[in-house]
């Protein structure tokens, strides 16, 4: 029983800073620039796209620019298809050697590379999971450390 409990507990806390990490890894400038109003919808220009099929499924990342700046989005397994339907105009004709300028609106934060689609409402699925993320980054927090007092007083207890 307390090999198990000792097993949920590591387990628990490596969750809670892989959570941590990714958010400051991936999400930092994302995440500053939503707090202070750093972005804006604007017009994307694909240039090029990267497809990757293996046995886990297909990826794709496609890369472009607004104004002067490189920017890019990526997709995964079932999204793939996903944006293959959501703009059925543009990428059936752009994986043909098409050179027509295809542009799509995208969510532009100031300090990332990394743009949201706004036709799929990636944006609002992202602000709620960025919002339960950080809740449960900060809950496990704080039980961690009223654990941790709950712990030293028992022991003040029992001395």
């Amino acid at each position: 029983m307390k090999s198990l409990k000792i097993f949920f507990k590591l387990w628990w806390y490596l969750s809670v800073i892989v959570v941590f990490l990714f958010f400051i890894v991936l999400e930092t400038y994302r995440i500053y620039d939503y707090t202070t109003g750093n972005y804006s919808i604007q017009k994307m220009k694909i240039t090029e796209y990267k497809l990757h099929s293996d046995r886990n499924g297909k990826s794709i990342m496609v890369i472009g620019y607004i104004d002067d700046d490189e920017v890019y989005f990526s997709r995964f397994k079932d999204e793939v298809n996903k944006l293959y339907k959501l703009y059925p105009q543009i990428f059936p004709r752009f994986f043909s050697d098409d050179k027509k300028t295809y542009e799509i609106k995208v969510l532009k934060f100031e300090h990332s590379s990394r743009v949201m689609l706004i036709d799929d409402e990636e944006f609002p699925k992202w602000k709620k999971r960025s919002l339960l993320s950080s809740l449960y980054i900060i809950l496990s927090i704080i039980i961690m450390i009223v654990l941790k007092k709950n712990r030293k007083t028992e022991k003040n207890i029992l001395t």
